[in-house]
Protein backbone atom coordinates (compact mmCIF):
# COMPACT_ATOMS: atom_id res chain seq x y z
CA UNK A 1 0.00 0.00 0.00
CA UNK A 2 1.63 3.24 -0.94
CA UNK A 3 1.52 6.22 1.81
CA UNK A 4 0.30 9.46 0.51
CA UNK A 5 2.69 12.99 1.28
CA UNK A 6 -0.35 13.77 4.23
CA UNK A 7 0.24 10.44 5.73
CA UNK A 8 3.72 10.21 6.04
CA UNK A 9 5.12 12.21 9.92
CA UNK A 10 8.31 13.56 9.18
CA UNK A 11 11.16 14.24 11.07
CA UNK A 12 14.62 16.19 10.71
CA UNK A 13 18.00 15.71 12.73
CA UNK A 14 21.11 18.10 12.72
CA UNK A 15 24.36 18.59 14.58
CA UNK A 16 27.23 20.70 14.42
CA UNK A 17 29.96 19.67 17.03
CA UNK A 18 32.67 22.97 17.23
CA UNK A 19 32.28 25.86 18.61
CA UNK A 20 33.08 27.62 16.12
CA UNK A 21 30.79 26.18 13.88
CA UNK A 22 28.20 27.16 16.24
CA UNK A 23 29.24 30.71 16.35
CA UNK A 24 28.81 30.98 13.15
CA UNK A 25 25.38 29.60 12.91
CA UNK A 26 25.88 26.46 10.52
CA UNK A 27 23.42 25.11 12.56
CA UNK A 28 20.96 27.51 10.54
CA UNK A 29 22.25 26.34 7.09
CA UNK A 30 21.89 22.90 7.45
CA UNK A 31 18.63 23.21 8.80
CA UNK A 32 17.51 24.98 5.85
CA UNK A 33 19.00 22.43 3.14
CA UNK A 34 16.05 19.77 5.49
CA UNK A 35 13.57 22.27 5.58
CA UNK A 36 13.98 22.09 1.78
CA UNK A 37 14.97 18.51 1.33
CA UNK A 38 11.13 18.17 3.11
CA UNK A 39 9.13 20.49 1.18
CA UNK A 40 10.36 19.11 -2.32
CA UNK A 41 8.70 16.10 -1.31
CA UNK A 42 5.67 18.23 -0.14
CA UNK A 43 6.41 17.61 3.30
CA UNK A 44 6.67 20.05 6.18
CA UNK A 45 8.28 19.24 9.57
CA UNK A 46 7.12 20.23 12.61
CA UNK A 47 8.44 22.10 15.68
CA UNK A 48 8.53 18.47 18.04
CA UNK A 49 9.81 16.25 15.35
CA UNK A 50 12.76 18.33 14.36
CA UNK A 51 15.94 17.35 16.82
CA UNK A 52 19.01 19.67 16.90
CA UNK A 53 22.10 18.86 19.08
CA UNK A 54 23.70 22.48 18.52
CA UNK A 55 27.61 21.71 19.21
CA UNK A 56 27.31 17.87 20.38
CA UNK A 57 30.07 15.78 19.04
CA UNK A 58 29.57 12.95 16.75
CA UNK A 59 32.11 10.63 18.30
CA UNK A 60 29.28 9.52 20.94
CA UNK A 61 26.08 8.52 21.12
CA UNK A 62 25.13 10.44 23.88
CA UNK A 63 23.28 13.39 22.89
CA UNK A 64 20.37 15.12 23.87
CA UNK A 65 18.16 15.11 20.91
CA UNK A 66 19.79 12.16 19.51
CA UNK A 67 18.32 10.67 22.54
CA UNK A 68 14.90 12.06 22.32
CA UNK A 69 14.90 10.74 18.49
CA UNK A 70 15.88 7.02 19.20
CA UNK A 71 12.89 7.65 21.90
CA UNK A 72 10.25 9.03 19.29
CA UNK A 73 10.83 6.38 16.74
CA UNK A 74 10.63 3.78 19.55
CA UNK A 75 7.38 5.06 19.92
CA UNK A 76 6.33 4.80 15.92
CA UNK A 77 5.96 8.65 15.50
CA UNK A 78 7.95 9.05 12.89
CA UNK A 79 7.77 7.56 9.28
CA UNK A 80 10.97 9.54 7.37
CA UNK A 81 13.93 11.26 8.43
CA UNK A 82 15.64 13.91 6.84
CA UNK A 83 19.54 13.95 7.63
CA UNK A 84 22.30 15.56 5.62
CA UNK A 85 24.72 13.08 5.05
CA UNK A 86 25.63 10.29 7.79
CA UNK A 87 27.86 12.26 9.12
CA UNK A 88 25.71 14.03 11.03
CA UNK A 89 24.00 11.33 12.46
CA UNK A 90 27.47 9.52 13.35
CA UNK A 91 31.83 9.95 12.82
CA UNK A 92 32.43 6.27 13.14
CA UNK A 93 30.46 3.57 10.77
CA UNK A 94 29.44 1.09 13.76
CA UNK A 95 27.61 4.06 15.59
CA UNK A 96 25.95 5.05 12.03
CA UNK A 97 24.81 1.40 11.31
CA UNK A 98 23.67 1.05 14.74
CA UNK A 99 21.42 4.00 14.62
CA UNK A 100 20.12 3.19 11.07
CA UNK A 101 19.69 -0.74 11.68
CA UNK A 102 17.78 0.43 14.96
CA UNK A 103 15.32 2.93 13.78
CA UNK A 104 14.78 1.04 10.49
CA UNK A 105 13.47 -1.87 12.43
CA UNK A 106 10.75 0.53 13.56
CA UNK A 107 9.42 1.40 10.56
CA UNK A 108 11.80 4.78 9.90
CA UNK A 109 12.89 5.49 6.09
CA UNK A 110 16.08 7.38 6.04
CA UNK A 111 16.79 10.66 3.83
CA UNK A 112 20.17 11.46 3.39
CA UNK A 113 20.00 14.66 1.36
CA UNK A 114 23.96 14.10 -0.12
CA UNK A 115 22.59 10.70 -1.87
CA UNK A 116 19.43 7.78 -0.71
CA UNK A 117 20.82 4.92 1.39
CA UNK A 118 21.06 1.80 -0.74
CA UNK A 119 20.19 -1.30 0.98
CA UNK A 120 21.58 -3.61 -1.10
CA UNK A 121 25.08 -5.17 -0.21
CA UNK A 122 26.96 -3.07 -2.69
CA UNK A 123 25.44 0.18 -1.34
CA UNK A 124 26.08 -1.09 2.53
CA UNK A 125 29.69 -2.08 0.87
CA UNK A 126 29.79 1.84 -0.20
CA UNK A 127 28.93 2.79 2.70
CA UNK A 128 30.83 1.27 4.35
CA UNK A 129 34.08 2.61 2.71
CA UNK A 130 32.78 6.13 2.40
CA UNK A 131 32.76 5.78 6.66
CA UNK A 132 36.53 4.60 6.94
CA UNK A 133 37.79 6.68 4.85
CA UNK A 134 36.19 9.85 6.02
CA UNK A 135 37.42 7.88 9.64
CA UNK A 136 41.21 7.59 8.49
CA UNK A 137 41.15 11.23 6.85
CA UNK A 138 39.85 12.78 10.20
CA UNK A 139 42.88 11.22 12.25
CA UNK A 140 45.47 12.32 9.45
CA UNK A 141 44.30 15.59 10.02
CA UNK A 142 44.18 15.84 13.58
CA UNK A 143 47.35 14.33 13.66
CA UNK A 144 49.50 16.58 10.98
CA UNK A 145 47.94 19.56 13.18
CA UNK A 146 49.22 18.05 16.22
CA UNK A 147 52.50 17.26 14.54
CA UNK A 148 52.77 21.51 13.59
CA UNK A 149 51.84 22.62 16.75
CA UNK A 150 54.33 20.79 18.55
CA UNK A 151 56.97 21.53 15.81
CA UNK A 152 55.91 25.22 16.49
CA UNK A 153 56.00 25.27 20.04
CA UNK A 154 59.79 23.36 20.35
CA UNK A 155 60.41 26.28 17.64
CA UNK A 156 59.12 28.82 20.01
CA UNK A 157 56.43 30.28 18.43
CA UNK A 158 53.29 32.33 20.02
CA UNK A 159 51.28 31.10 17.67
CA UNK A 160 50.21 27.96 18.68
CA UNK A 161 48.86 29.98 22.52
CA UNK A 162 46.12 31.25 20.89
CA UNK A 163 44.47 33.70 23.51
CA UNK A 164 46.69 35.49 25.60
CA UNK A 165 46.30 35.54 29.60
CA UNK A 166 45.08 38.70 31.42
CA UNK A 167 47.93 41.31 31.34
CA UNK A 168 48.59 40.43 27.83
CA UNK A 169 46.93 41.35 24.71
CA UNK A 170 47.51 38.58 21.79
CA UNK A 171 48.52 40.01 18.62
CA UNK A 172 48.07 37.92 15.33
CA UNK A 173 50.16 36.90 12.28
CA UNK A 174 48.68 39.15 10.08
CA UNK A 175 49.30 42.19 12.49
CA UNK A 176 52.64 41.24 13.76
CA UNK A 177 53.88 40.96 10.06
CA UNK A 178 53.89 36.93 10.14
CA UNK A 179 54.76 36.59 13.70
CA UNK A 180 52.37 36.24 16.49
CA UNK A 181 53.59 37.60 19.98
CA UNK A 182 51.95 38.84 23.45
CA UNK A 183 52.01 42.07 23.89
CA UNK A 184 51.63 43.81 27.45
CA UNK A 185 48.51 45.60 28.52
CA UNK A 186 50.50 47.89 31.37
CA UNK A 187 46.92 48.77 33.15
CA UNK A 188 46.06 44.78 33.74
CA UNK A 189 49.49 44.13 33.95
CA UNK A 190 49.85 46.24 37.38
CA UNK A 191 47.24 44.39 38.42
CA UNK A 192 48.62 40.98 37.71
CA UNK A 193 51.78 42.86 39.71
CA UNK A 194 49.52 43.65 42.82
CA UNK A 195 48.20 40.29 42.99
CA UNK A 196 51.40 38.47 43.06
CA UNK A 197 52.96 40.96 45.89
CA UNK A 198 49.83 40.36 47.81
CA UNK A 199 49.88 36.43 47.77
CA UNK A 200 54.02 36.20 47.87
CA UNK A 201 54.57 38.57 49.70
CA UNK A 202 51.80 40.38 51.83
CA UNK A 203 50.26 36.60 52.65
CA UNK A 204 47.20 37.35 51.39
CA UNK A 205 44.93 34.42 51.04
CA UNK A 206 42.89 33.88 47.37
CA UNK A 207 39.48 35.58 49.36
CA UNK A 208 41.28 38.11 50.52
CA UNK A 209 42.85 38.85 46.48
CA UNK A 210 39.23 38.69 45.08
CA UNK A 211 37.88 41.02 47.79
CA UNK A 212 40.62 43.59 47.09
CA UNK A 213 40.19 43.19 43.54
CA UNK A 214 36.26 44.23 43.69
CA UNK A 215 37.10 47.11 46.37
CA UNK A 216 39.56 48.52 43.88
CA UNK A 217 36.30 48.32 40.67
CA UNK A 218 38.89 46.01 38.64
CA UNK A 219 37.32 43.74 36.42
CA UNK A 220 37.92 40.49 35.13
CA UNK A 221 39.28 39.93 30.87
CA UNK A 222 34.69 38.87 30.79
CA UNK A 223 34.04 42.25 32.37
CA UNK A 224 32.59 41.02 35.48
CA UNK A 225 33.64 42.87 38.82
CA UNK A 226 33.56 39.87 41.44
CA UNK A 227 36.63 38.08 40.69
CA UNK A 228 36.44 33.66 41.48
CA UNK A 229 38.56 32.15 43.76
CA UNK A 230 39.46 29.65 40.53
CA UNK A 231 40.45 32.53 38.21
CA UNK A 232 42.83 33.99 40.61
CA UNK A 233 44.73 30.41 41.63
CA UNK A 234 44.76 29.76 37.91
CA UNK A 235 46.75 33.01 37.26
CA UNK A 236 49.12 32.87 40.29
CA UNK A 237 50.34 29.65 38.65
CA UNK A 238 50.82 30.49 34.98
CA UNK A 239 54.28 30.98 34.36
CA UNK A 240 54.05 33.25 31.58
CA UNK A 241 53.67 35.85 34.18
CA UNK A 242 57.46 35.51 34.60
CA UNK A 243 57.99 35.19 30.90
CA UNK A 244 57.90 31.30 30.66
CA UNK A 245 54.71 30.41 28.67
CA UNK A 246 53.99 26.79 28.54
CA UNK A 247 52.55 24.98 25.25
CA UNK A 248 50.42 21.29 26.10
CA UNK A 249 49.55 21.85 29.87
CA UNK A 250 46.87 19.50 29.03
CA UNK A 251 45.75 16.53 27.60
CA UNK A 252 43.10 14.78 26.68
CA UNK A 253 41.39 12.05 28.42
CA UNK A 254 38.28 9.81 28.09
CA UNK A 255 35.83 11.46 30.14
CA UNK A 256 35.00 10.30 33.90
CA UNK A 257 31.37 9.24 34.99
CA UNK A 258 29.34 12.66 36.72
CA UNK A 259 28.13 11.64 39.98
CA UNK A 260 25.21 14.32 38.97
CA UNK A 261 25.19 17.08 36.45
CA UNK A 262 26.62 20.43 37.30
CA UNK A 263 24.69 23.77 37.80
CA UNK A 264 24.62 24.97 34.33
CA UNK A 265 26.01 21.97 32.42
CA UNK A 266 24.25 20.38 30.21
CA UNK A 267 23.21 16.78 31.42
CA UNK A 268 25.11 15.34 28.42
CA UNK A 269 28.53 15.80 28.35
CA UNK A 270 29.33 17.90 24.18
CA UNK A 271 32.40 15.77 24.43
CA UNK A 272 33.16 11.97 25.41
CA UNK A 273 36.57 13.36 26.72
CA UNK A 274 37.98 15.78 29.71
CA UNK A 275 41.25 17.81 30.32
CA UNK A 276 43.81 16.66 32.72
CA UNK A 277 46.94 18.70 33.60
CA UNK A 278 50.30 17.53 31.90
CA UNK A 279 53.71 16.65 33.68
CA UNK A 280 56.04 19.02 33.53
CA UNK A 281 58.95 17.63 31.54
CA UNK A 282 56.41 17.10 28.61
CA UNK A 283 55.27 20.52 28.54
CA UNK A 284 57.18 23.07 26.22
CA UNK A 285 57.82 26.48 27.15
CA UNK A 286 57.97 29.47 24.91
CA UNK A 287 59.48 32.91 25.50
CA UNK A 288 57.09 36.03 26.42
CA UNK A 289 57.44 39.26 28.03
CA UNK A 290 57.55 39.39 31.92
CA UNK A 291 55.58 40.53 34.28
CA UNK A 292 56.54 39.39 37.13
CA UNK A 293 60.13 38.38 38.02
CA UNK A 294 60.93 34.82 38.83
CA UNK A 295 62.09 35.17 42.52
CA UNK A 296 58.28 36.86 42.80
CA UNK A 297 56.68 33.88 40.90
CA UNK A 298 58.39 31.23 42.65
CA UNK A 299 57.41 32.96 46.65
CA UNK A 300 53.86 32.71 45.03
CA UNK A 301 54.25 29.53 44.39
CA UNK A 302 55.98 28.07 47.82
CA UNK A 303 52.52 30.40 49.51
CA UNK A 304 50.11 28.43 47.60
CA UNK A 305 51.79 25.19 48.19
CA UNK A 306 51.37 26.18 52.12
CA UNK A 307 48.12 26.94 51.38
CA UNK A 308 46.80 23.12 49.78
CA UNK A 309 48.80 21.77 52.96
CA UNK A 310 46.54 24.13 56.07
CA UNK A 311 43.73 25.68 53.51
CA UNK A 312 42.67 27.95 56.98
CA UNK A 313 41.76 26.15 60.44
CA UNK A 314 42.05 22.54 60.64
CA UNK A 315 38.63 21.19 60.91
CA UNK A 316 37.11 18.57 63.00
CA UNK A 317 33.52 18.61 61.50
CA UNK A 318 32.45 15.04 60.17
CA UNK A 319 32.18 14.25 56.73
CA UNK A 320 28.44 14.48 54.97
CA UNK A 321 27.61 11.14 52.94
CA UNK A 322 25.76 13.36 50.53
CA UNK A 323 27.30 16.62 50.33
CA UNK A 324 27.38 17.64 46.75
CA UNK A 325 25.00 14.66 45.33
CA UNK A 326 21.51 16.17 46.26
CA UNK A 327 20.54 19.00 44.37
CA UNK A 328 17.49 21.86 44.93
CA UNK A 329 14.70 21.26 43.15
CA UNK A 330 13.90 25.02 43.07
CA UNK A 331 17.56 26.44 42.67
CA UNK A 332 19.55 23.80 41.25
CA UNK A 333 22.62 24.44 43.60
CA UNK A 334 23.83 21.30 45.72
CA UNK A 335 23.35 20.89 48.77
CA UNK A 336 26.19 20.93 51.49
CA UNK A 337 26.98 20.00 54.90
CA UNK A 338 26.51 22.63 58.09
CA UNK A 339 27.23 22.45 61.58
CA UNK A 340 25.46 24.79 63.18
CA UNK A 341 24.37 25.43 67.12
CA UNK A 342 26.69 26.26 70.53
CA UNK A 343 27.11 24.39 72.98
CA UNK A 344 25.54 21.50 71.59
CA UNK A 345 26.11 21.09 67.51
CA UNK A 346 23.47 20.22 64.79
CA UNK A 347 24.15 19.23 61.94
CA UNK A 348 22.20 20.35 58.36
CA UNK A 349 22.16 19.87 54.62
CA UNK A 350 21.40 23.15 53.76
CA UNK A 351 21.17 24.60 49.94
CA UNK A 352 24.30 26.86 48.59
CA UNK A 353 21.53 29.35 47.13
CA UNK A 354 20.61 29.98 50.04
CA UNK A 355 23.87 31.11 51.47
CA UNK A 356 24.32 34.51 50.21
CA UNK A 357 27.90 34.85 51.09
CA UNK A 358 29.20 31.98 48.17
CA UNK A 359 27.02 33.15 45.60
CA UNK A 360 27.95 35.64 42.38
CA UNK A 361 26.64 39.38 43.49
CA UNK A 362 26.22 37.95 47.04
CA UNK A 363 22.24 37.91 46.78
CA UNK A 364 20.63 34.94 48.29
CA UNK A 365 18.42 32.93 45.43
CA UNK A 366 16.87 30.39 47.40
CA UNK A 367 14.43 29.99 50.59
CA UNK A 368 14.35 26.03 50.71
CA UNK A 369 15.22 25.20 54.80
CA UNK A 370 18.20 23.19 55.69
CA UNK A 371 17.12 19.63 56.96
CA UNK A 372 18.80 17.74 59.47
CA UNK A 373 21.66 14.77 58.22
CA UNK A 374 20.07 11.78 60.02
CA UNK A 375 16.51 12.89 58.63
CA UNK A 376 18.25 12.78 54.80
CA UNK A 377 20.79 10.13 55.31
CA UNK A 378 18.43 7.56 56.61
CA UNK A 379 15.50 8.62 54.00
CA UNK A 380 18.30 7.97 51.33
CA UNK A 381 19.73 5.04 52.95
CA UNK A 382 16.06 3.70 53.42
CA UNK A 383 16.10 3.58 49.41
CA UNK A 384 19.04 2.36 48.68
CA UNK A 385 18.76 -0.74 50.94
CA UNK A 386 15.25 -1.22 49.34
CA UNK A 387 16.81 -1.53 45.94
CA UNK A 388 19.52 -4.07 47.27
CA UNK A 389 17.01 -6.64 48.90
CA UNK A 390 15.29 -6.36 45.41
CA UNK A 391 18.21 -7.95 42.83
CA UNK A 392 15.63 -8.25 39.84
CA UNK A 393 15.15 -4.41 39.98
Amino acid sequence: MTITAAAIRPALYARVSGDKQVEDDTIASQLDLLDRGALKDGLTIPAELRFIDDGYSGETLLRPALERLRDAAAAGAIDRLYIECPDRLARDYPYQMVLVDEMRRQGVEFVFLNGDLDETPEGRLLLQVQGMIAEFERAKIRERSRRGRLFAARSGRVSVLNKAPYGYRYVTKLAGGGEARYVVEFAEAQTVQEMFTWCGIEGCSLNQICKQLKEKGIVTQTGKTDWDRTTVRDMLRNPAYMGEARFNKVHTVPARPRLRPRRGVPEYPRRPTGKQPTPLKDQIPIAVPAIVEPALFQAVQERLAEHRKHPGQATVDPRYLLAGLVVCRDCGYAYRGRVQGKPRRYQYYRCTGSEADRLPGKVRICGNPSIQVERLDEAVWSDVRSLLLEPER
